[in-house]
């Protein structure tokens, strides 16, 4: 990868010779070059899916290959024009590379002229700063990691697969299990006229866990398991064994599970839904320096060192931690990245930013702000709507990386069931809820979140807990602060993928618990499907 680098960079070098003839009322002038980035991505994938605990097949493997061209031209202090161009479909081979960069550089140069001219054209109206593209601050560097010899090989986990197999087993009450293993290495090489050549790589390993059951009803279900490590060395049996007693206790639970009645509830929530909603809720929406320098998110635009949480709250990202799912020494700009303070003692003190945004803010704002390093993408392009529209480019964004948070006022888990207890009193509630994990969604305009959680137990005043057949928590952002109550442990860490017009990308949350006065649960919809007409097929 070191020398298709030092060919890329040598063919943008050559590139920012050249202009663009335009003539203006039979004038002619000669718009040119400010910068150009290349970013070369690879991403080796091999998977292994297991039946029974035994290999289900071979393993599929797959290697792709894909580029990101961005090209600035008008070298105008106002700003300049902007292109993207992807390039995928292209074999492994230096001289392919480079003669594709080549071309597409012919035409992402036009395509910026085109935008910048238009730009101009637009200054005329609006004096806005993103008439313009706003250049940002950079700095070359040069930079390489150690790369992955090669995908790990899947086989070091058979053993393992019937392992969790096994234990899996041990409930009667689960009568099949599936696996699925998944490795991808990905390996970067970006570059600039700016003299920067930044090599990296990072591996991400997936574990896919699912015990199959009937409840009941006789009705099959399913409670399966995502757990993510930063590559094989931080590989944890301890953290899989841990997940496997949540399924076989999911599993007994679903079959005594309950419904309950939409409405509000007194809520404490684990640490891992803790951490999907401040980074919903939060971080990695509502505090993108994109949506707000773009005006698609208004929550918190304009609040910068005002209060928007309790003042024993901080809200911290970090891509330089050892061992994180999204650490990383430099983004997808070129930029060194670093710990961010989102939020201080309830404060708010900065956003997520790259480049673009970091200027745009800067004049929006009338203060100076550079990237913190959080532009990052998932692929070049995006295939999903390719048979209706093609292929759409994807730009790098600022995103969440590894995100935790942290309070100044904890207690013991013990009390925070107790404090759950005494809000069930107060409010005259039969019930109170425990939440567990999940997944949520944001409007970024309006801040309104939704959490899909993982598992909802219904509590009694005894104590009693009982799994809910199917609920989703939502909330304001600015409701926070009114109804939390406690904060207190156990911490704990959730692992995921996030998704958003970037793509998805890894990220790893560490929270608290909370003890909320009370959130709005909404009841899912009834099961009326039926039971199975026979026993599962033996394989």
């Amino acid at each position: 990868m070191k020398n298709i680098a030092t060919g890329i960079s040598t063919a943008l070098e050559g590139w920012m010779n050249v202009s663009v003839p335009v003539q203006i009322e039979g004038t002619e002038l000669k718009i040119h070059p400010r910068y150009m980035t290349a970013l070369l991505k690879t991403m080796a994938t091999a998977s292994q899916e297991y039946y029974e605990g035994k290999r289900a097949g071979s393993p599929e493997k797959s290697k792709d290959l894909c580029i990101l061209l961005n090209v600035l031209a008008g070298r105008d202090p106002r700003g300049s024009g902007s292109a993207n161009l992807a390039i995928t479909d292209i074999p492994y081979s230096e001289r392919a590379i480079i003669s594709r960069v080549d071309r597409g550089l012919d035409v992402a140069l036009k395509v910026a002229t085109a935008s910048y001219l238009g730009s101009v054209g637009q200054a005329i109206l609006s004096r806005h700063p993103g008439v313009f593209h706003q250049n940002g601050h950079t700095v070359g560097v040069d930079y390489e990691q150690p790369e992955f010899a090669k995908v790990g090989r899947l086989s070091r986990f058979d053993a393992a697969a019937r392992r969790w197999h096994v234990e899996l087993r041990k409930s009667r009450l689960v009568q099949s299990t599936l696996q699925t293993t998944t490795s991808v290495l990905q390996q970067t090489a970006f570059v600039d006229t700016a003299g920067s050549r930044i090599l990296q790589a990072n591996e991400l390993l997936n574990f896919a866990l699912s015990a199959i059951s009937v409840d009941a009803q006789g009705r099959e279900f399913q409670v399966p398991a995502y757990i993510y490590f930063a590559g094989a060395d931080t590989y944890s049996e301890r953290v899989v064994e841990r997940r496997i007693e949540k399924i076989i206790a999911e599993v007994e639970a679903r079959h005594r599970a309950v419904d309950i009645t939409t409405g509000p509830y007194p809520t404490l929530m684990d640490g891992r839904a803790v951490g999907t909603m401040i980074h919903e809720a939060f971080a990695a929406h509502l505090l993108s320096g994109k949506y707000i320098a773009e005006g698609d998110s208004t929550v918190f635009a304009g609040r910068l060192d005002q209060r928007i949480l309790p003042e024993y709250l901080s809200i911290i990202d970090d891509p330089t931690i050892n061992g994180g799912v999204a650490s990383f020494a430099f983004d997808e700009e070129g930029v060194a990245t670093k710990r961010a303070v989102l939020v201080e003692n309830g404060i708010l003190r900065g956003y997520l930013l790259d480049k673009k945004s970091a200027a745009m803010l800067s004049v929006l704002l009338g203060r100076e702000l550079v990237s913190n390093g959080r532009a990052r993408s998932e692929w070049a392009t995006d295939d999903s709507l390719e048979a209706v529209m093609g292929s759409r480019v994807v730009s790098p964004e600022p995103r969440i990386t590894n995100m935790y948070v942290e309070s100044s006022q904890m207690h013991s888990e013990e009390s925070m069931y107790d404090g759950l207890m005494e809000l069930m009193r107060e409010q005259n509630q039969p019930y109170g809820l425990y939440v567990e994990g999940g997944g949520g969604q944001v409007d970024p305009e309006s801040g309104s979140f939704s959490l899909n959680p993982e598992r909802v137990w219904r509590i009694d005043h005894k104590g009693n807990k009982e799994l809910v057949k199917e609920a989703r928590l939502v909330l304001n952002p600015d409701d926070i602060s009114r109804l939390l109550v406690a904060t207190g442990h156990p911490y704990r860490t959730s692992f995921g993928v996030c998704g958003a017009e970037s793509g998805h990308v890894p990220t790893q949350e560490r929270a608290p618990a909370f003890l909320m006065a009370s959130m709005i649960a909404i009841a899912g919809e009834k099961d009326y499907s039926t039971a199975r007409l026979k026993d599962r097929l033996e394989m």
